[in-house]
């Protein structure tokens, strides 16, 4: 798990103390385990995740995209590259539809949007929290729903659904976006 990794615990640490005193946003415990950062750490894995699959693989091409990752991966042969990419674009897209038939979806990026409007109606309140923590600082919740987000950053649907967007969701992801690059940064 992200946490259980040593700079995240160390950065995390620094940043909220286990006893959520010297002014501190929140504990540590509120961090993990507040209803909100529980109840929106599993609406990232069970809604938003599960609806992602289907957004990113909606035709051949966006399959094809989404599997351009293994352009970059030194330890395939060209060859294995062309293979992998084509055959495993194939499958992603034959997957999504049984995803989508599953999980009763007609239309994939309405469901996206309708799971979206839920995290801003309910999650942000609408702008009015900077964060579903409701706090000054993002819980779990704000971390998973933004790291499950952030994992099609560069596909079609990341374009669609989030850099296009405008409202609290957009605002709060472009927040979590400085809030996480400048942690990674004080982390090196």
């Amino acid at each position: 798990m992200v946490l259980n990794q040593p700079t995240i615990s160390k950065a995390l640490a620094a940043r909220w103390n286990e006893d959520g005193s010297e002014n501190q946003c929140m504990s540590m415990e509120e961090f993990r385990s507040s209803e909100s950062a529980i109840f929106w750490k599993e609406y990232a894995s069970d809604e938003l995740a599960a609806l992602l699959y289907p957004n990113i693989c909606r035709s051949l091409s966006d399959s094809y995209q989404a599997f351009g990752y293994v352009r970059d991966v030194d330890s395939f042969s060209p060859l294995q590259k062309v293979a992998i990419r084509g055959l495993g674009s194939l499958a992603m897209y034959f997957a999504a539809s049984k995803v989508k038939s599953k999980r009763g979806i007609i239309d994939e990026r309405k469901a996206l949007e309708q799971c979206l409007t839920e995290w801003e109606e309910k999650g942000l309140k609408n702008g009015f929290n900077l964060f579903s923590s409701g706090k000054s600082a993002p819980n779990i919740g704000d971390v998973s729903m933004f790291g499950t987000l952030q994992s099609i950053d560069g596909l079609q649907a990341h374009s669609e659904v989030i850099s296009n967007r405008v409202g609290a969701t957009k605002e709060w992801y472009d927040r979590m976006n400085y809030l996480i690059s400048r942690e990674t940064i004080s982390l090196e």
